[in-house]
């Protein structure tokens, strides 16, 4: 698996920033999986447009879709 890197550890091994929201008691098993972020526009919502039934199939219809809502509720 390229890309993907799992480790086990101890919670009380887990950067502060995480054991800080409480989740893990501080020996409690957790696994650890790193993987790629990829590039900045495969993280973009806009992937997801036209990409399934019921989606919109360009930015100008959700553009248009989103400016006939916000019009709804001024009116």
């Amino acid at each position: 698996m390229s890309g993907l890197y799992q480790k086990s550890m101890k919670a009380r091994e887990l950067p502060a920033k995480w054991r800080e929201e409480g989740r893990f008691a501080p020996d409690d098993q957790v696994i650890v999986t790193i993987t790629s972020a990829g590039t900045k526009e495969s993280s973009s919502p806009k992937r997801f447009i036209g990409a399934g039934k019921g989606l919109f199939a360009s930015a100008r219809e959700v553009d248009a879709h989103i400016q006939r809502n916000r019009d709804a509720w001024e009116s």
